[in-house]
């Protein structure tokens, strides 16, 4: 093959190393092949051991909310029902509502669920939750049955508290907290830090259900 000369462009056969024409010589340089990873390993042994660089943390996954929704439905709904009676058991079943909408979820998509994916589910469980306890609560608010006797009974429990006190002031707020408006923001405050306490022990729920109760759960 040939090639031409660097200085005047004459054509010059490989290996020749002077240009017939000019002179001028001619010099090739090969470049080094770089030292194999095997090479350099056994020439450097410590580099074998050196750890490889930290993998940043997985990031939670898009939820699949059309398996997402029945998957919550079918738990969060039963614990509304269930807390309706008021009592302080409501946060076991909507802790239990949170765990079980991620083991329901995990078993319909077949995926892991991260903290962060578990977090989303439990707050959509706790607002379920609570929607439907809310619902029947004011629907038997309604009922002459159930209303008027809660708030008679909010009166008297009230009044027996503030019996032995002498203080004015305290009479006074009695008198306000009893009166038809004290007892709608009494009512208002006490519906919103139930709520608060829905999504947090739901949220609770979820992400011990991915992390703690679930360990295959964990994702990869």
């Amino acid at each position: 093959m040939q090639q031409p000369c660097y200085r005047c462009g004459a054509p010059v056969e490989d290996g020749t190393r002077f240009c017939r024409q000019c002179n001028a010589p001619q010099i090739k340089v090969v470049p080094a092949e770089p030292p194999a990873m095997e090479d350099v390993i056994e020439t450097h042994p410590e580099l074998a051991h050196r750890p490889s660089e930290a993998q940043p943390p997985p990031r939670s996954r898009p939820i699949d909310w059309r398996s997402a929704f029945p998957s919550i439905f079918f738990v969060a709904v039963p614990a509304g029902l269930l807390s309706f009676p008021l009592n302080l058991l409501f946060f076991i079943w909507t802790f239990g509502a949170g765990a079980l909408s991620v083991s329901s979820y995990r078993k319909r998509t077949q995926v892991p669920v991260t903290p962060g994916m578990a977090a989303r589910l439990g707050l959509l469980s706790g607002v379920v939750a609570f929607a439907v306890f809310l619902l029947v609560f004011l629907i038997a608010m309604s009922r002459p049955d159930f209303g008027p006797p809660l708030r008679e009974q909010l009166r008297v429990q009230i009044e027996q508290k503030i019996a032995n006190n002498p203080d004015p002031n305290v009479r006074k707020a009695a008198a306000v907290f009893t009166s038809p408006n004290g007892f709608a923001t009494v009512f208002t405050v006490a519906i919103a830090m139930l709520g608060i306490l829905y999504l947090l022990f739901s949220v609770l729920g979820a992400v011990a259900g991915a992390t703690v109760f679930a360990p295959k759960n964990r994702a990869p």
